[in-house]
C-alpha cells in the first residue's frame, strides 16, 4: 500500500499514452473506462480514471501520483528536465567559444553550430559532444598547414591516429565544416568537393589522387624526358614527397 507521505501533490496530467502495446496488455486495459483500445500499437487512457481505480483498490489510497512516485521515484517536471538539458548543451560549446575568441573568422560558424542541432544529431550525448569538440578545436588551431600534408599524416600527428578524420565520421563532418568556415570555402557535396575543401586547409586526402601539373621541370629521368620532348608531366603527392 502506498502512503500519503510519498505524494508530492503535483497536479496529475489528464491523459497518458501507452506504447508499444502488446496483445496481453491490450486485454488488461479493457478493465479501464477508456473505451475500446482498437487495433493500433498505442492506447490513450484518462489518468483520472486510473487514479480512481487505484484509490478504490486500496493499492494506493492517495492515488496515481503517489503510486508513480513510489515505483519510479520523484517525478521531475518535463520543463525542468528540458531546461537542465539545454544548460548542459550550452556548456558543451564552450571550447568553440574560446576558439572563436582566438580566431574571429570562426565566430559565425560557432553561432551556427549552437543553433542548427548538428552536433546533437551526430553524437547524441553532451559527453560525446564535448569530447568531439575538444578534438575539433585541436585540429582547427593547427590549420592551415603550409606546406600541405596528407590528411592521415596530419591526423596521426595531431590526434594520435591516422584514421581519426576518415570520411563519414562525426569528427570529420564537424572538422570539415570548421575548415570551410576558416578558409571561406564554398558549399558542395561530392567527393571532389570534399577533397578540395580539405585541401583548402592544407590537408590532402591521399598521396595518389593529389596531383600537380608541371612543365619544364627537371630532376628525374621521366621529368627530363618530358622537358626534352616539350610535354607537361603530372606528379602525385607521393612522388613529390620522395627525397
Amino acid at each position: 500500500m502506498v502512503g500519503d507521505e510519498c505524494y508530492d501533490h503535483r497536479p496529475v496530467p489528464t491523459t497518458g499514452r501507452l506504447q508499444p502495446l502488446c496483445p496481453p496488455h491490450r486485454a488488461q486495459h479493457w478493465s479501464l473506462p477508456a473505451g475500446s483500445p482498437g487495433s493500433g500499437r498505442s492506447l490513450t487512457v484518462r489518468l483520472d480514471d486510473v487514479d480512481a481505480v487505484l484509490r478504490r483498490s486500496d493499492v494506493s489510497p492517495v492515488g496515481l501520483a503517489a503510486a508513480v512516485t513510489a515505483l519510479a521515484g520523484p517525478v521531475v517536471p518535463l520543463g525542468s528536465l528540458k531546461e537542465a538539458d539545454a544548460r548542459v548543451w550550452q556548456e558543451v560549446y564552450a571550447p568553440l567559444d574560446a576558439l572563436a575568441d582566438e580566431i574571429p573568422a570562426l565566430a559565425p560558424w560557432t553561432v551556427r553550430m549552437r543553433g542548427d542541432g548538428l552536433l546533437r544529431r551526430l553524437v547524441g550525448t553532451p559527453a560525446a559532444a564535448h569530447s568531439l569538440l575538444g578534438e575539433v578545436v585541436t585540429v582547427l588551431r593547427a590549420l592551415p598547414v603550409d606546406p600541405p600534408v596528407s590528411l592521415p599524416t596530419f591526423a596521426a600527428r595531431v590526434l594520435g591516429a591516422a584514421h581519426t578524420l576518415d570520411d563519414d565520421t562525426p569528427r570529420a563532418t564537424v572538422t570539415l565544416a570548421g575548415i570551410r568556415a576558416l578558409t571561406d570555402f564554398p558549399e558542395g557535396a561530392d567527393a571532389e568537393w570534399r577533397r578540395e575543401a580539405w585541401a583548402s586547409g592544407g590537408l590532402l586526402r591521399d598521396e595518389l589522387s593529389s596531383t600537380v601539373l608541371t612543365l619544364n621541370l627537371r630532376g628525374a629521368p621521366v621529368l627530363d624526358w618530358a622537358v626534352d620532348v616539350g610535354e607537361p608531366s603530372v606528379l602525385t603527392l607521393r612522388q613529390l614527397r620522395r627525397p
